[in-house]
């Protein structure tokens, strides 16, 4: 079967200054990422991340954190003839952010199952399903942002849909849809339909 490895390394260092001080931000990015095409129409990949993520702020300030995260993702997709791919994800992170005198560390996982139809020169359908899940070892409710990617604790669920078409040379047509339950919140549905016309 085909493969192939690639290693990736990001290092960034930023000094800026604002009215509430001046904060120093530093990141390391590492990853390790193997493709294996087990047969003609099966892929998958595994990739390992490793992140350390610090911003240094005055010492009252919430943006302080020092982020230390590793995580391993998979990604299994089939594509039986040439207009349609299916695949699945499955994804586990652990990041635990060392600033605060108790360690607050969050456990991720997350599943993602999508389905593609490519209409041959005309447009795509993408339908894609999502569960992610967040616990974390403190209550606190002030955290950083950055320990959970934006996510909020406990289950949430999302589904999206994205279809676009050339109704003719100069005519495009685009719909997007998203859906999402995150915790105990209500749930919240976006749509946007869009034709656009090239002259």
């Amino acid at each position: 079967p085909a493969y192939s490895l690639k290693f990736r390394y990001i290092q960034q260092r930023t000094f800026n200054q604002f009215v509430s001080g001046n904060e120093r931000f530093f990141s390391i990015f590492r990853s390790v990422k193997l493709k294996l095409g087990l047969t003609k129409d099966l892929t998958t990949v595994f990739e390992y991340q490793s992140k350390a993520d610090r911003n240094e702020a005055p010492v009252n300030s919430v943006r302080n954190r020092n982020i230390i995260s590793e995580g391993i993702l998979t990604d299994f997709s089939y594509r039986p003839v040439q207009e349609i791919e299916s695949g699945f994800q499955l994804n586990f992170t652990r990041a635990n952010d060392y600033y605060p005198a108790v360690p607050n560390q969050a456990d991720i996982n997350q599943q993602i199952l999508r389905f593609t139809y490519s209409f041959t020169f005309q447009g795509r359908l993408r339908l894609e399903a999502e569960r992610v899940e967040v616990r974390l070892s403190s209550s606190s409710l002030n955290y950083p942002y950055e320990l959970t990617n934006g996510r909020i604790p406990g289950k949430s669920y999302l589904w999206r849909a994205f279809f676009d078409y050339s109704i003719s040379k100069n005519l495009q047509a685009t719909l997007n849809y998203d859906g999402r339950v995150e915790g105990s919140r209500k749930v919240i549905n976006t749509g946007r339909a869009e034709i656009k016309a090239f002259f």
